[in-house]
């Protein structure tokens, strides 16, 4: 039953995402020439961070992770206090909505990057429940047990759409 509703609602997102929800505010990023959407993902980096992280999360909702991977280390480079920096390398290193699966490499390379995170002590709660959803995936990257990681990121992402209903990130992250 846990695996259906996780199931449902990474489908429910991938909808949501490609039928433009939450683009009615924000800031319109283009790739290409194409229009990828708009995205107000507000962080507590600094000043300048924040248009290149917008930026990097519609690449990720975009599931073009390696590009995203790209610009979220921009921001990590250029502002190594930005915790949510460290939470959107990790974000593109669990692709959800894939067959494919972590291998036992990213599963560490996650871990690493959202202990930098946790680290830095992200100072909203929003972010603090973005980065504690994301490292419940990754926690003990030695397990194999795919579906609990699944599970624990899915419940802590709950936590936060709990706590942020009005966010349309928490939100599109949740379901």
């Amino acid at each position: 039953m846990i695996y259906r509703k996780t199931i449902i609602r990474v489908l429910i997102v991938v909808v949501l995402l490609f039928n433009g929800m939450g683009t009615s505010h924000g800031q319109m990023n283009r790739h290409s020439e194409d229009t990828l959407g708009v995205v107000n993902f507000s962080i507590s980096c600094l000043p300048g961070s924040q248009n290149q992280f917008n930026h990097a999360v519609i690449l990720l909702h975009h599931m073009t992770y390696p590009q995203a991977r790209e610009a979220f280390q921009r921001i990590a480079q250029q502002d190594s206090g930005c915790a949510m920096a460290y939470w959107g390398i990790a974000m593109t290193l669990f692709q959800p909505v894939w067959p494919t699966r972590p291998g036992p490499a990213d599963l560490q390379r996650g871990w690493e990057v959202i202990q930098k995170a946790i680290t830095l002590n992200p100072p909203t709660l929003r972010e603090q429940l973005l980065i504690d959803a994301t490292a419940a995936f990754f926690r003990e990257p030695e397990s194999g047990d795919y579906w609990r990681r699944i599970r624990s990121w899915a419940d802590g992402m709950e936590k936060c759409y709990a706590a942020f209903p009005d966010d349309d990130e928490a939100l599109h992250f949740t379901h």
